[in-house]
């Protein structure tokens, strides 16, 4: 992922997770088309690394996508 102005931004199966790479803090957006069809309850899970050129960590983000109901 190559970050732009300072947010990198990885597309999981039901959405888009941004990540301001200075601080952590993330957001996450579902895309309509692909979250509405669903029917149960699921998660859409995002593997972040971060590297400060001292240590490198990779983790698990995961976001819990419930379906839309009408």
């Amino acid at each position: 992922v190559t970050p732009a102005l300072g947010i990198a931004t990885l597309q999981g199966r039901y959405g888009t997770l941004s990540v301001n790479i200075a601080s952590g803090a993330y957001v996450y957006m579902p895309d309509p088309t692909k979250i509405n069809p669903i029917t149960a309850d699921t998660t859409d899970t995002f593997t972040v690394t971060a590297d400060d050129a001292r240590a490198v960590g990779t983790g698990t983000v995961t976001v819990a996508a419930p379906p839309v109901t009408t």
